[in-house]
């Protein structure tokens, strides 16, 4: 059934194509009509990328090694992003580029041609004439020889002479030249010299116009001042009295605030330096019974100990710690004070037998006694507060008192500027302000007067 259909199938096809291309030749045997169809044969493939071009050429015109000058274009055919047929010219160079270029070409073929033949010659082997010309100037060149070797014989004798001449002249240039040099040197000190004392002279002039400027700006301030109605000026004078009153009795108020302030804080350092030096001394009462005088107590615990002859490491040795204790009923007891020794036996003897830690007479930073004392250092500590609170008195007196001094000051100022108003409301009357008007016209024209000259002057130092 299926080949009887496909058979069929086949036999319609044939005939439906017979039926269009009537009119056609028949086909001869072994031939067949094919159906053809015009189009593009497509062979399609769905990728995922990024499109890169294999070639880039980058066109670069310029100078070339072994060539002069530059090559420049003349003319541009294409434009950017436009597309070329392959072997288009893209650019030519300018005329006289290309001119330069072809007698570049023409040179280097003399050139080339000229080797070419001196290679030829050289492969060929000298000529008969060629080997005669060399003898001939080989003979000139011997007689050339003989002839300047005779003139440097003859001139031999003459050049030691043309030498002694020439180093005479080159020793008077040589001095000539050390005259000269000291002269330029001096006409250049006097040059400096000038342009130091000019510099100095515009800089003072300078200065000079700027305070006289300064004081005709001030003459005439005061000036117009006191041209203004006598009403206004003894309102300002009021006003200013009144500031310098309250102005004085502000001053007065802080040095009253601090005198009181420089007494107590010198008074609360006094008292601790006052203290400090009492502990100092309660550390020798302490260890050794010794009450120091004023005297003794400004110096250090090294020096009275030295000064007193007194050996610690003897005095607490710690061989007699607990000695008389350990005689359980045949203790002595406390001993009598020896008035031939400047401590106290009777104190050093508690120490040495009811003290429960260790007591070391000397002791460094790191060999402090574990739970014990140290004596000297003890002492040393009394000496540093007391040297720090005669430090902190110090420091506290010249603190306050330039504090009150410059109150003082203060108070001082305050009235001269309260006597000042007091003159200054006072000259406002009558022919007293009359007077001081015109003595205020005529310091403004001696200020103008000395501005002017002193820009004269400047002037000239420019010039």
């Amino acid at each position: 059934m299926l080949a009887a259909l496909l058979a069929g199938v086949a036999g319609i096809t044939v005939g439906v194509y017979l039926s269009v291309s009537g009119g056609e030749s028949a086909l001869e045997e072994g031939q067949q009509v094919v159906p053809v169809s015009r189009g593009d044969l497509v062979n399609d493939v769905s990728l995922t990328g990024n499109l890169v071009y294999p070639e880039r050429e980058t066109l670069r015109f310029g100078t070339e090694a072994g060539a002069a000058g530059t090559f420049i274009v003349g003319r541009v055919f294409v434009s950017e992003d436009e597309a070329v047929p392959e072997g288009a010219p893209l650019a030519a160079l300018d005329g006289e580029t290309v001119a330069e270029l072809e007698a570049d070409l023409v040179k280097a073929l003399r050139t080339l041609r000229d080797a070419e033949e001196a290679l030829e010659s050289a492969q060929a082997g000298p000529t008969a004439l060629q080997l005669a010309q060399a003898a001939s100037n080989l003979a000139d060149a011997e007689l050339e020889l003989r002839s300047a070797q005779n003139n440097l014989d003859n001139l031999a004798d003459d050049h030691a002479a043309d030498v002694a001449r020439a180093r005479a002249a080159a020793a008077d240039a040589g001095s000539n030249e050390a005259k000269a040099r000291l002269a330029l040197k001096s006409a250049q000190d006097a040059l400096e010299s000038l342009a130091d004392d000019h510099a100095e002279a515009a800089a003072k002039a300078h200065a000079a116009a700027a305070d006289a400027a300064v004081a005709w700006f001030a003459a005439q301030d005061r000036l117009d001042d006191l041209s203004r109605p006598i009403e206004d000026l003894r309102a300002d004078a009021a006003r200013d009295l009144a500031s310098a009153e309250s102005a004085l009795e502000n001053a007065r108020d802080g040095l009253a605030l601090a005198t009181e302030r420089e007494a107590d804080e010198v008074g609360r350092a006094q008292d601790a330096r006052d203290d400090a030096e009492a502990a100092y001394a309660g550390v020798f009462d302490s260890w050794l019974g010794i009450e120091p005088d004023a005297d003794q107590l400004a110096a250090p615990p090294g020096d009275l100990i030295a000064g007193w002859g007194l050996d610690l490491e003897r005095i607490f040795d710690p061989e007699a710690r607990y000695y008389d204790l350990g005689r359980l009923m045949h203790t002595e007891g406390r001993p009598q004070d020896d008035p031939a020794t400047p401590w106290d036996e009777g104190r050093v003897y508690a120490w040495l037998n009811f003290y429960p830690g260790t007591i070391a007479a000397y002791c460094g930073d790191d060999d402090e006694p574990y739970l014990g004392v140290c004596v000297f250092r003890e002492l040393e500590n009394g000496w540093d507060a007391l040297a720090k609170a005669e430090s902190d008195l110090a420091a506290a007196k010249t603190q306050h008192g330039n504090a009150v001094a410059s109150a003082n000051q203060a108070v001082s100022r305050a009235e001269d500027d309260l006597r000042a108003a007091e003159k200054a409301l006072a000259r406002l009357h009558g022919e007293q302000r009359d007077a001081d008007l015109r003595q205020a016209e005529a310091a403004l024209e001696s200020a103008a007067a000395a501005r002017d000259a002193a820009e004269s002057r400047l002037n000239a130092l420019g010039d």
